[in-house]
């Protein structure tokens, strides 16, 4: 949710709003790596799309150090991040400070809806996004 500025009630970050801000940072992230290929970052982007509602927390996302691509969500002491390290292995996983690791899975740039690791996922970044009260501009 944000702030309006002309009142006091919250509205909620729109998908669009959040994927639009998703592929500028992937775009700028390539830009700075001097990336030549841009599989990976679509397929990241696609992933960030599978799993983002209206009102998501906001992605980080950055070099993995690797030469790869790291997305993190971070809200309430939960953890989801996508860790792209070649079109063969992306993990997604997800912890708390609860529990620990709640789930890591290993999915290929081929991953499609139907993978049981898009569901868990996508309910974990809505339960994670329950916590944000203040969500990083998207602008």
């Amino acid at each position: 949710m944000t702030y309006n500025a002309d009142s006091t009630a919250p509205s909620v970050r729109s998908r669009r709003a959040l994927l639009t801000f998703a592929h500028r940072e992937l775009r700028d992230l390539a830009e700075r790596t001097g990336a030549r290929d841009d599989f990976p970052y679509a397929t990241v982007l696609r992933l960030i799309n599978a799993l983002i509602q209206d009102g998501s927390a906001t992605p980080q996302i950055s070099s993995n150090g690797d030469g790869g691509i790291f997305v993190e969500w971070l809200a309430g002491g939960l953890s989801l991040t996508i860790d792209y390290e070649d079109e063969t292995e992306i993990l997604i996983a997800a912890s708390s400070v609860a529990v620990g690791v709640e789930f890591e899975k290993t999915v290929t740039a081929w991953w499609t809806a139907s993978s049981d690791v898009i569901p868990a996922a996508r309910s974990f970044l809505a339960r994670l996004s329950s916590h944000v009260a203040h969500p990083i501009s998207l602008t």
